[in-house]
């Protein structure tokens, strides 16, 4: 299974809702989850940002949304360091 990228519009088949894949959650246990952002309503209301299981969700459209391209790898984690406070 291809992993769903950020931006990626993707469905869930059990709720059929189909939206942008906007974040995701990772955990120790279990598979990482994605919250979906769905089209805004016919009162123009945006909608919360629904999470599915990331293996049950299917790929519509690779890319539909661009990204900042966030990389973890550049925060300094000399300064995030949760660590040092249990020193």
């Amino acid at each position: 299974m291809p992993e769903i990228k950020l931006g990626d519009k993707v469905r869930d088949p059990i709720t059929e809702l189909v939206g942008i894949a906007y974040s995701r959650m990772s955990f120790l246990h279990g598979p990482d989850r994605i919250g979906i952002q769905s089209i805004v309503d016919e009162a123009g209301c945006v909608p919360s940002v629904f999470y599915v299981d990331e293996p049950q969700l299917e790929i519509v459209k690779r890319e539909v949304v661009k990204g900042s391209n966030f990389n973890s790898s550049t925060i300094d984690k000399s300064v995030h360091n949760i660590g040092d406070r249990n020193k």
